[in-house]
């Protein structure tokens, strides 16, 4: 049996709290689909948006990316979801949608591998974020990002909110 890792992390009513255990739920799911084929990371990740997306923002932790340019988070090594429908402005533009489709439901996984968007693996999985004016109208924005990239984008974004 692996010693498990001390969680010295802040209080788990802290979005950021919160969040690094979500992390650290995402990272023991990710050893043992390594290790003994078990556990679904992509559902974790998809699952962990709670934390990492809509309650940081909800809180007001994001308000720094609010008119960071996405050039900036590029340049900066953060990965960049594919623009499939409308435009995103800016950085806060981005969490701001995503969470809209987190929140309703606006989230499609898309498969690359044998599984297609059954697969466990982060690799061959990507995944749709739509959002639109009001329920019932029309889509008229959406991004696309694989698995690995979110993973990466999110973690970054638990960093940023960390740091500031």
């Amino acid at each position: 049996m692996k010693k498990s890792h001390p969680l010295v992390m802040e209080p788990r009513n802290d979005p950021i709290g919160f969040a690094k255990r979500s992390q650290e739920n995402l990272r023991i799911i990710e050893e043992s689909l390594a290790d003994k084929g078990e556990g679904h990371v992509v559902t974790q990740l998809v699952q962990s948006l709670l934390a990492y997306l809509v309650f940081p923002k909800e809180r007001g932790y994001y308000t720094q990316l609010n008119s960071m340019q996405l050039s900036t988070l590029e340049q900066n090594g953060w990965p960049r979801p594919e623009q499939i429908i409308g435009t995103t402005k800016d950085a806060g533009d981005l969490i701001r949608h995503m969470r809209n489709a987190v929140c309703h439901g606006l989230v499609v996984f898309h498969g690359i591998g044998p599984d297609s968007s059954n697969s466990r693996k982060l690799e061959e999985i990507f995944i749709e974020f739509s959002d639109r004016p009001k329920p019932g109208a029309d889509i008229n924005w959406q991004v696309a990002i694989e698995g690995v990239d979110l993973r990466r984008f999110m973690f970054e974004l638990i960093h940023e909110a960390n740091n500031n």
